[in-house]
């Protein structure tokens, strides 16, 4: 069982992660409004913002949001989307009694 070998640590789902996208999670995150653009929406597709070490960053939600179907058990880095299973986990800052 999990919390026989594991720590926690409490995390909200609003903070930062970032991934490294491969070709079809960028596409995937491109193509995320077509429903809606095919229905008349006025929203111009583009592509994920990069830092300067390939990552991009998401509210954690989100990415399940739009990602999620394709993170399964066994699926080699999310059936294609991510580049790396790696995921960079924002941690708030404590608050300072200054």
């Amino acid at each position: 069982m999990l919390g026989d070998n594991y720590k926690y640590s409490l995390t909200n789902l609003n903070l930062g992660i970032k991934v490294k996208l491969s070709d079809k999670g960028k596409d995937i995150f491109y193509h995320q409004y077509d429903d809606l653009i095919a229905r008349g929406f006025d929203i111009t597709p583009h592509f994920p913002e990069e830092d300067e070490d390939g990552y991009t960053k998401f509210q954690m939600w989100r990415f399940i949001e739009l990602y999620g179907k394709y993170l399964t058990i066994g699926s080699s880095c999310a059936e294609g989307t991510l580049q790396t299973l790696d995921v960079l986990v924002e941690v708030e800052k404590e608050k300072r009694n200054d």
